[in-house]
Order: structure tokens, then sequence, then C-alpha cells
């Protein structure tokens, strides 16, 4: 069995530290909290943990390294339920968009272990990612 730091992050306005501490743990024990990810270190390295329970369909499941992907940023939730990003920030309403390029962001997997994928230096579950383009093997 191993040690690991857990660490969870949220940017709070506050009057006074304990207030900021009060609020932060208020929305880490709302029903429907979206506090779910984490960062995890293991002395060494930082690991993004995040622990979203969202159904993933076959395709999720199919998602493997070499493959193309786009971030399905509809998926990403508020605390309220909302969507995070706003409808600019989306194409076709589901895929998050490049900032520089406007099109769909896309990026190689990298790495994947479990549920999680590695892509373009980030983990996130594979429910994230939608299977974009996924190169011929000979």
């Amino acid at each position: 069995m191993a040690d690991y730091k857990v660490f969870w992050e949220i940017d709070i306005s506050a009057d006074s530290p304990r207030e900021a501490a009060e609020q932060a743990w208020a929305l880490m024990r709302a029903p429907n909290s979206s506090a779910n990810s984490f960062s995890v270190s293991d002395g060494v390295n930082i690991i993004p943990v995040d622990l979203e329970e969202v159904e993933s369909d076959q395709a999720a499941q199919d998602i493997r390294v070499g493959d193309v992907v786009a971030i399905r940023g509809d998926l990403r939730r508020t605390m309220d339920g909302k969507c995070q990003y706003t409808a600019d920030q989306l194409v076709d309403g589901k895929y998050l968009k490049h900032t520089r390029t406007g099109e769909i962001w896309t990026g190689v997997v990298e790495k994947r272990i479990g549920d999680e994928a590695l892509v373009a230096g980030g983990w996130r579950h594979i429910s994230r990612y939608e299977l974009f383009v996924r190169p011929e093997t000979k």
C-alpha cells in the first residue's frame, strides 16, 4: 500500500480564511456536488483524477492509444448542473472548441490506464472523449 497526498482546489471569495474553508466544505458535501476532480501526488508525480460518474457508451470504452479524440465539453457540469462551457465555447453544442482555430479541439490518446486516458498532457475519464479518427492499422 502506498501513501498519497490528495488535493482539491477551488477559487472562493470570502471575508476570512475560515469562511472560505466553510464554503469549500459546503460545496464538497452538497447533494449532486461537482467537487469530484482531484490532484493526487505519489511523491513524484501529480496525477489528475476525476471521479464524476458519467455514463459511458461502447465507443468510449473502445478508445485506445493512437486514436484522435474530441473532448465532450457538454459533459462538464457546474454545481447547479449547468454546462461549464458557454455555447460559444462549444462546437455543435457538445465538443470543446479550440480557442485558436475555432474548430473542434482534438488530441491523440498518448496512454490509457483503466478508464482514464492521457491526451495533450491531461488525464480524463474516457467518457469525456469521443472518437474522432482512428488511424488505420496494418
